[in-house]
């Protein structure tokens, strides 16, 4: 399925995996085992603009780290769930504090944990380097990898369904 056949004029919210999709899903660690994750300026100035635009973004991780909740307070997302093995109550959260529908989400994983939430969004989102079955289920799979400009790419697109472009 492309772009132009999903109905992204619904959307009212983008939640996010984080390692994988904001990030490349490599795991850096220092001698003193300290954890170190690069994020690309392009996703981020995409997650600013959504924000602006009153269109919420959402992080959910199974992992915790500190440098996950400075980068997006820092872009203004508010709405940051760490340590979620399972990510469904998360999810189901975010939509009661938002009072949306899953027709008013897009989400964006990219390994088995996310199938939740891929399949139960309106427009489930991955990347072309996800794991196998998660590329089978997801309504698009971007052309940029995680960490490499895809978060950009989809809020391209939202924002061009808004008529928000910028």
């Amino acid at each position: 399925m492309t772009e132009q056949n999903l109905d992204w004029k619904n959307i009212q919210c983008l939640i996010l995996d984080v390692d994988g999709i904001c990030t490349s899903g490599h795991l850096h660690y220092t001698e003193k085992g300290e954890s170190i994750k690069i994020f690309n300026v392009l996703d981020g100035h995409g997650i600013k603009s959504l924000l602006s635009k009153k269109i919420n973004v959402a992080i959910i991780s199974g992992r915790k780290s500190k440098i996950v909740t400075n980068r997006f307070s820092e872009l203004g997302v508010e709405l940051i769930y760490q340590g979620q093995t399972n990510k469904l109550p998360a999810y189901n959260e975010i939509l009661k504090k938002l009072n949306l529908t899953s027709d008013q989400v897009a989400y964006m994983g990219d390994d088995l944990p996310d199938a939740p939430l891929i399949e139960k969004s309106h427009i489930g989102i991955t990347v072309p380097n996800a794991h196998c079955y998660i590329r089978k289920i997801a309504d698009i799979i971007c052309k940029k990898n995680g960490g490499d400009g895809a978060v950009r790419e989809i809020s391209d697109l939202i924002l061009a369904a808004h008529n928000k472009k910028e």
